[in-house]
């Protein structure tokens, strides 16, 4: 008898959000067997589990699922054409592992070819997730090997609404020479790594925008009671009154004449041309960061398709203040929560990237004006406090001049860890020194951390540097710190002091934008985050 892990049932809120949305509403009354998008030639489909299914025909219509590893489902399109049933699949076969087909039949016939079994993750956020390999601008040489054609990304189609949609639009692509440039660098290499260790077909469900806010990515009846958040969207609600397309249709293709005159004349001169293209100004509420547009175009119609867990890489854009920075805790703890409830996994593996370091370099201990550092914090509580959860720390493999670090192929290895040693029981170390506590002992300060591997150790054999401390007053200073030896209940100590300060208070490490000298690691050449203990 065969047994599967826990089902992924489609709840009646997804069903109903489907049901809701404009293109079940007018299914046409001759509709054909139709599987959503995510079920197409070249899929990846979640293995050892009774995988969601779900598509358009007729209403009352019949449809027999038929699997050539062996399994044969059906079910009944309700009156208004939409179906859906789980399909059990088989454990994934290693190493050049077969291709099956899956057949949807009702009145006409749909065949899915070259299907496998293997291991989905999701990929999501802003545009360090969504960064393709040829916009890294790595050169071919560096990539290392890439045709993986059991490596396989169905990037979803950008689509903010308003309301909630059903169907995600794009296609299964395997990586070769030229498609695997297209590929988002930090999820392809992430998935090379999986693939590599195991052996498993990996396929990437890359639900990514650039230049968004969190708020986007969450369900609106999530953010209620989000006072930031409601805010956000009075200032858009507010915009929407007073907008006028027509007008603003004229005054964009006026500045769009200017712009097209001022290049001609540039060229012609041979002058250095610099000046943006002007674009067409949306609607307030068709933007990607209106509140839970993407949740509803890139998010709903992908629920339910079943996953081995997610990576998520965003924050950039909620960095712009601390109370922003530390409202992030909230939002990030609110999106992994919904995520669990909509594909009904209460321990879905989740790894967040955290912010790479970026811009001028630090020179004061704590730099003013300067809000990352609690995008970061409130990223690192947020893994410390929730199962199954963890923070890929990237704050020595930043770029301080762009903000698109190009080094995603390390990025894309250091999540991998985490998912080797959590999900593929690997006995390996996946993650460097992390802070645990701290206690004040006279003039001094003495951190604890886990994590530490064989070892804390610096990583360029230097005195360890970035800590700063503070007394009372507040005002952190440049501090002294020293690695205890011996490593009890696998952690390990450091001792914080400075002549200047008698009575400490509190430690933060690498509290900037670009901490960039920053040198705590444990043996295994994994870094410590930045961190507050306050």
């Amino acid at each position: 008898m065969k047994t599967y892990k826990k089902t992924n049932k489609i709840k009646s809120t997804l069903i109903n959000s489907l049901l809701l949305s404009v293109g079940l509403l007018n299914i046409n009354a001759s509709a054909n067997v139709e599987p959503a998008s995510l079920f197409t030639n070249n899929m990846v489909i979640q293995q050892q589990t009774n995988a969601a299914v779900w598509g358009k025909a007729d209403p009352k219509e019949k449809i027999i699922i038929t699997a050539s590893w062996g399994e044969s489902i059906s079910t009944v399109a309700n009156k208004l054409g939409y179906w859906q049933a789980t399909l059990p699949t088989p454990i994934a076969e290693k190493n050049n592992p077969k291709p099956y087909t899956i057949e949807f039949k009702g009145k006409n016939t749909v065949v899915i070819n070259n299907v496998q079994v293997g291991e989905v993750w999701l990929a999501s956020g802003q545009s360090n997730m969504s960064y393709s390999i040829d916009r890294l601008k790595i050169p071919r040489d560096q990539i290392g090997a890439i045709n993986f054609p059991y490596i396989r990304e169905f990037k979803v189609k950008k689509n903010a609404s308003i309301t909630p949609v059903d169907n995600a639009v794009g296609q299964w692509i395997s990586a070769n020479e030229d498609s695997v440039l297209n590929f988002s660098g930090t999820a392809y290499f992430f998935a090379r790594e999986i693939h590599q260790a195991t052996g498993l077909p990996v396929g990437i469900v890359n639900s990514s925008w650039g230049g968004t806010q969190i708020e986007t990515w969450l369900s609106k009846d999530s953010q209620l009671n989000h006072q930031s958040t409601q805010k956000i969207k009075a200032d858009f609600d507010k915009k929407a009154l007073t907008f006028n397309t027509k007008e603003s249709t004229k005054i964009y293709q006026k500045q769009l004449q200017d712009w097209q005159t001022d290049k001609k004349n540039s060229e012609t001169n041979g002058k250095l041309f610099t000046q943006r293209k002007p674009y067409l100004p949306e609607h307030p509420h068709a933007g990607k960061n209106y509140p839970s547009n993407l949740y509803n175009g890139m998010i709903n119609p992908i629920k339910g398709y079943m996953v081995k867990g997610v990576i998520w890489y965003q924050g950039e854009n909620n960095g712009k203040s601390a109370e922003r920075g530390n409202f992030y805790q909230t939002q990030l703890t609110q999106l992994i929560n919904d995520f669990r409830v909509d594909w009904d996994m209460p321990n879905l593996p989740f790894y967040v990237v955290q912010l790479a370091n970026f811009k001028k370099a630090q020179s004061n201990p704590v730099e003013p004006n300067q809000y990352w550092p609690y995008v970061r914090e409130s990223m690192r509580k947020v893994t410390d406090t929730l199962k199954n959860t963890d923070m890929v720390v990237t704050i020595d493999i930043g770029d301080a001049d762009n903000i698109h670090p190009t080094n995603k192929m390390e990025l894309g290895r250091r999540l991998s860890l985490f998912a080797l040693k959590n999900e593929y029981n690997r006995d390996i170390i996946a993650s460097g020194p992390k802070f645990q506590s701290a206690e004040i002992k006279g003039n001094k300060m003495i951190l604890t951390f886990s994590e530490v591997g064989s070892g804390l150790a610096t990583d360029d054999g230097q005195r360890l540097a970035g800590f700063v401390m503070a007394e009372s007053n507040g005002e952190y200073i440049w501090a002294n710190a020293e690695i205890i030896p011996g490593i009890k209940n696998n952690t390990q100590q450091v001792e914080i002091s400075s002549p200047k300060i008698n009575k400490p208070t509190s430690i933060k490490y690498g509290w900037a934008n670009n901490p960039n000298m920053l040198n705590l690691y444990n043996k295994e050449g994994l870094p410590a985050s930045p961190f507050s203990t306050k």
